[in-house]
């Protein structure tokens, strides 16, 4: 892992990141890192879909692509199921170029997103889970702020629940 992480931006989904969505959400790799299937509909049928999505703005989501410094795309980050009144949503990230997996990334990607979260939004809490053999992941998380809540069984797979919340991170970005 680089002393310093790289810079990456973030940036409102596009049309044209449904061919990188389409190829990570198919790879066998990515689906057992998300405890899932891989996907198994045609481009155009997720294409036509994920269209859909972009024209129709879900108030319980957040979805931004994740950028290198060069605007090179490289994957995605998220905020789901929000809940407003609990002021609490989940997270989701994907490095979804294998190249730049072990690189600092996901780590910097995922510092830069709760970082706008907490200050762009209303939510005091993110949640997210990983599968509990994942430690590359949980090492990442770990360095981005959340800490570990405990471990749960789903569809016969463990998994790790972690989180962090606005006060913490508050406390840790004055200091």
């Amino acid at each position: 892992m680089p002393a310093e992480l790289p810079r990456v931006n973030l940036r409102p989904k596009r049309l044209d990141d449904a061919r990188m969505d389409y190829d990570w959400q198919t790879d066998p790799e990515f689906a057992r890192l998300h405890a899932k299937e891989p996907l198994d509909v045609t481009f155009i049928e997720f294409k036509e879909e994920y269209a859909h999505v972009l024209k129709n703005v879900w108030p319980g989501r957040l979805h931004f692509a994740i950028e290198t410094e060069d605007g090179v795309s490289i994957g995605d980050c998220a905020c789901h199921n929000i809940n407003h009144g609990g002021a609490v949503a989940e997270v989701g990230i994907n490095i979804a170029r294998k190249d730049f997996w072990g690189k600092g990334y996901g780590t910097a990607a995922m510092k830069h997103f709760v970082e706008y979260v907490f200050s762009c939004t209303g939510l005091k809490k993110l949640t997210l889970r990983t599968l509990e053999d994942n430690v590359r992941a949980q090492k990442s998380f770990a360095k981005a702020g959340f800490r570990s809540l405990d471990t749960f069984e789903e569809e016969g797979h463990r998994f790790l629940r972690m989180e962090i919340n606005r006060e913490d991170w508050l406390k840790e970005h004055q200091s």
